[in-house]
């Protein structure tokens, strides 16, 4: 009644033998490296959440504005000591990680379960403040957080979730600010909520660094301006800045005339 193949099969087994052996220690490999690049996060990691890597007219994405960094260690000088992790490369250690790690890491909370955790929070944080800086809000478009792995990192989870709570709870109170925005001031719906961050960005500084900024102000914004006035120059946009600046107005008094025009952020 036994199984008449499994001399074949014992034989398969043994051909393939060193094989095997070779992808049981790759796993195992694997999942030393793993664990210690999650565990040099945990314990000395430093994550950055930047709005501000974007360049000119480019909103923050999720990619660009996650990064986690491992600095030097004077009594373990390992290959991932110093060494600046992109989101993607987290998101792949987390991917493995799941895979790996043994059912009680993840029961009782071991170094995996924790670093999870903490990539989660920050992801959460991090998408509540791209979604602000996609709708245009101009508090958070040079925003930079950092969060330090450190101590009680179940503290820092819940610190970083409560940040990312009242962000996401600012969100929805943004969003109907900006549809009353433009239906009080017909003006912006000339704009997307994109061309209007480049505006914003470029006017912002135009406002903080004087004329002197002029020579350096995107080239996108006379175009974009162009499709209210056209022909505009550069001492007209300084001029309408100044003025704004002087006497703020409301949507109801927003105006566009031959020889000026008016912007505000």
């Amino acid at each position: 009644q036994g199984d008449k193949k499994l001399p074949d099969k014992l034989m398969d087994t043994q051909r393939h033998l060193q094989w095997l052996k070779s992808v049981r220690k790759s796993h195992d490999s694997v999942a030393v490296s793993s664990f210690s690049q999650a565990e040099a996060i945990n314990t000395r990691g430093i994550y950055t959440i930047s709005m501000q890597k974007g360049g000119r007219g480019v909103i923050p994405t999720m990619e660009s504005s996650v990064t986690v960094f491992i600095p030097p260690h004077q009594k373990e000088a390992t290959v991932h000591c110093n060494k600046t992790y992109t989101l993607e490369e987290i998101t792949n250690l987390q991917s493995k990680l799941v895979l790996v790690a043994p059912k009680e890491d993840k029961l009782r909370g071991g170094t995996v379960q924790i670093f999870i955790d903490v990539f989660e929070a920050i992801q959460r944080l991090a998408s509540a403040l791209v979604k602000h800086c996609a709708s245009g809000n101009s508090e958070y478009l040079m925003e930079e957080r950092g969060v330090f792995c450190r101590g009680n990192l179940m503290e820092v989870v819940d610190n970083v979730n409560e940040q990312a709570h009242n962000i996401e709870n600012e969100l929805s109170d943004w969003e109907i600010k900006v549809e009353n925005c433009r239906t009080e001031c017909i003006l912006l719906n000339f704009f997307t909520m994109q061309q209007l961050i480049v505006l914003q960005r470029e006017l912002l500084r135009v406002a903080r660094e004087g004329s002197d900024y002029l020579d350096q102000l995107y080239s996108q914004v006379f175009m974009l301006l162009g499709a209210i006035k056209p022909d505009v120059s550069a001492p007209e946009i300084d001029t309408a800045v100044r003025q704004g600046l002087a006497s703020p107005i409301t949507g109801s008094e927003w105006t566009m005339g031959t020889d000026s025009f008016y912007t505000q952020q």
